[in-house]
Order: C-alpha cells, then sequence, then structure tokens
C-alpha cells in the first residue's frame, strides 16, 4: 500500500487500527474491490487513495451498527467481487507448506458461500480455481507494492547515477595523475 506494506516491519494492523479480519480485497487485471467496515474505512482510506478502479463496498454508518446485516453484506459483497473470476490466489501458510483447499473451506466467508441462503454458488474450491500464495511468495508482492516500487527506481536510482559518477571521476582523476607521472 503505497511504501505502508509493513511487512518486514510486523503487522499492517500493529501499526494501523484496523481489523484485518474485517478487510476482503481482490486485485483483477482491470479493478480493485474492497469490502471494509464503516469503521475501519476512515483508517484505510488514506492509503488506497491512489489505487485507480477502487471499488469499495461499505455499508452506511446508520446500517453498519446491526452485526447481521453486516455479515449478510460481506458475503453478499465477496459473492459479487468473486463472480465471474476463475482463479484466486489466497494468502495460504501452514506447517507442512502442502495446500488443503479443505482448510480454505473452512474459513466462515466460503462456508456462507456455499449457503442457500446466499445463492448457493457450491463450494468455493469447486467453482474457482485456488492458487495458494505461500508467505514466500506474498512477500514479493508486499515487498513491491507502488510506493516501495516506486522509492527503488526514482529515489536509489538518483544514488546510484550520483556514486556511479563519483567512481567515474576518480577513475578518470587517476589515469591523468598515471599519465602525468
Amino acid at each position: 500500500l503505497f511504501g505502508c506494506s509493513m511487512y518486514k516491519s510486523g503487522s499492517f494492523s500493529k501499526y494501523f487500527e484496523i481489523d484485518t479480519d474485517e478487510i476482503v480485497m481482490l486485485i483483477k487485471p482491470s479493478k480493485v474491490e474492497l469490502y471494509v467496515t464503516h469503521k475501519d474505512m476512515k483508517s484505510i482510506l488514506p492509503y488506497l487513495a491512489k489505487v485507480h478502479d477502487l471499488q469499495i463496498h461499505c455499508l452506511d454508518a446508520n446500517i453498519s451498527s446491526d452485526e447481521n446485516i453486516v455479515e449478510d453484506h460481506k458475503i453478499y459483497s465477496f459473492i459479487s467481487m468473486t463472480q465471474g473470476v476463475n482463479k484466486i490466489a489466497i494468502p495460504y501458510s501452514n506447517d507442512s507448506n502442502e495446500f488443503d483447499p479443505m482448510v480454505i473451506e473452512k474459513w466462515p466467508l466460503l462456508q456462507a458461500y456455499a449457503l442457500e441462503d446466499y445463492g448457493s454458488q457450491g463450494f468455493f474450491g469447486l467453482t474457482h480455481s485456488l492458487i495458494p500464495l505461500n508467505f514466500e511468495k506474498l512477500s514479493v508482492f508486499c515487498d513491491f507494492d507502488l510506493g516501495s516500487l516506486k522509492h527503488l527506481l526514482k529515489d536509489t536510482s538518483i544514488l546510484l547515477n550520483f556514486q556511479w559518477n563519483t567512481m567515474i571521476m576518480n577513475v578518470s582523476n587517476m589515469v591523468k595523475s598515471e599519465t602525468l607521472d
């Protein structure tokens, strides 16, 4: 999130008062969809202001006091977000480093996905191809968010350019001094 991914520094929620269990983000080639509670919206919005084609699923503050409505909205938002998406990468890690889709199916949001109350989309793992995104792969995404990539390419390239020019100048001075001797 624009240099604020906090992957190496620790948990994102450690630095911000955000309940990351209540955030669902789906990054598509054409847009980013985000489910967030009204309570967390104020905290996370400044970090998402530069995201182009961002679609936010969030209830109005007046409605968000009823937990049942909030949970229903989260489930319907998730179903809407994943509609038409065939492959989904999911952050996943366990002790054996082997992907077990049944563990994913036990997540409450994915269990609700299969309930008839919500239009029974079927088991999530059967309707979508799941790609496990273990923490080694996830670290690449966290290290190279837009902000850190910009810093790497812009800010550090200035320093590299300065160091390169200094080295060329020193080599040139040494060559000149050796030819004079």
